[in-house]
């Protein structure tokens, strides 16, 4: 169900709460709709201030502690409208060296005019009673960085950017931020957590870059070969990124495809591999982080050669006991398992749901008397069933006391001797 985007548009009365990490503020908002309300308002504002006159695009939620709230994805700063409310707004600590009584004293004296004088002729200041040049200075910087803030929250906002991302992209870049979003819209993905590849595109496609723009592929293709993880790939071949690209952007690449792969190559931001498959020369292309993954899990393996001493006869007559003790009977296949994995250094224990994969771990845990590394291929719902198998022979006293079972996308449980 989509929600409606409504506006609100008033003066904060109050800042009930802001927190200057994330930007997470609640509001005591007086609407100009009806001016004899107080509205709460939660936003991510970088910095907020009472008195300050905003137009706030949302929707009216109900929290189930505190009641009727505005939740804000936009916030637009507006110009006070009245002397008085431009005299709460610079008194509001908005800027270092005008306090209230220095506000009033700047609203008597310019009244109407005072924030065009702020704008365009700040010099001017001067001309109120007790504001000397060295005060001047303080003030002129400290509006300087609220107008730089202000431009860029609208800058982000008018790109599509929520005021939640918004906090996060300017404490990320500062005031150079839409300078460098302009140059690379795409660096947020990389950069600020929660925007990948939709969100950065939306912004690069808005702010006009063209649909088949030479950033706009190389940050596709980047894309796709990160996300090949998620089906289990750790690369890619060029039939395969080509694929994903048309179901990404709706754009086949063709032969322009090698030559992006190739610039890519270049800069660094891909790494390749040559493969013979099938007795056929290919090339895996793969992110770079998914290469050094895969690097460093076969370099600890190739470290692990060799079988582990061990005495197969009295395993196998453990085993036995062990299974009867606790009601277990392993297939031939199951009680082979068990007996390989004792025998070496490194094991891969595989197979289909329903197979008998928890059974055979189970004996292998209360089995295991030294280090080893046990890679398993499992579910989520697995792991967990592992888990929760570990806890139990822990708990049990179990015969085993350096096991270390680590399950990741790539280094599936490695410990050394």
């Amino acid at each position: 169900m989509n929600t409606i985007t409504e506006v609100l548009t008033g003066i904060v009365s109050r800042v009930t709460y802001h927190n200057p990490a994330t930007g997470w503020s609640v509001l005591r908002v007086q609407p100009f709709q009806s001016p004899q309300q107080q509205e709460t308002v939660t936003v991510h504002q970088t910095k907020v201030f009472a008195g300050a006159t905003m137009e706030f695009r949302g929707a009216w939620t109900i929290d189930h502690k505190y009641g009727r709230q505005f939740k804000a994805t936009e916030a637009i700063e507006k110009k006070p409208a009245t002397t008085a409310s431009i005299e709460k707004y610079l008194g509001s600590g908005l800027i270092k060296g005008v306090g209230p009584q220095t506000a009033k004293k700047i609203v008597k004296y310019f009244q109407k005019e005072t924030l065009d004088i702020f704008e365009n002729a700040i010099h001017r200041l001067t001309e109120v009673p007790g504001i000397a040049q060295k005060k001047l200075d303080m003030i002129e910087q400290a509006w300087t960085e609220h107008r730089a803030i202000r431009e860029v929250m609208m800058f982000l906002q008018g790109h599509g950017i929520s005021t939640l991302f918004a906090v996060r992209i300017y404490k990320e870049y500062g005031d150079k931020a839409i300078a460098m979003v302009t140059e690379d819209p795409y660096r947020l993905a990389n950069d600020i957590y929660g925007i990948g590849f939709f969100s950065a595109d939306k912004v690069a496609l808005s702010i006009g870059l063209a649909e088949d723009s030479q950033p706009r592929m190389l940050a596709a293709i980047k894309h796709v070969l990160a996300a090949s993880r998620e089906q289990g790939h750790c690369y890619l071949t060029e039939p395969q990124i080509n694929t994903g690209i048309i179901e990404l952007i709706d754009i086949n690449l063709g032969e322009r495809l090698k030559d992006y792969l190739g610039l890519m190559q270049q800069a660094g931001l891909l790494c390749t591999r040559h493969l013979n498959k099938d007795n056929v020369e290919t090339i895996g292309y793969y992110s770079k982080t998914l290469f050094y993954d895969e690097t460093a899990v076969a370099t600890i393996l190739r470290g692990m050669k060799g079988s582990v001493a061990s005495e197969p006869d009295r395993i196998a007559q453990w085993v036995t006991a062990y299974c009867q003790h606790k009601h277990i009977t392993l297939s031939d296949e199951q009680a082979h398992a068990v007996n390989g994995v004792v025998q070496h250094r490194f094991s891969i224990l595989t197979g289909g749901p329903g197979c008998g994969k928890t059974t055979t771990t189970l004996v292998i845990v209360a089995l295991c008397e030294i280090q080893w590394v046990i890679k398993f291929q499992l579910s989520a719902k697995e792991i967990n069933h592992i888990n929760e198998i570990v806890d139990i022979a822990i708990a049990s006293g179990s015969p085993f006391s350096q096991l270390n079972l680590t399950i990741d996308a790539f280094k599936n449980t490695v410990s050394n001797e």
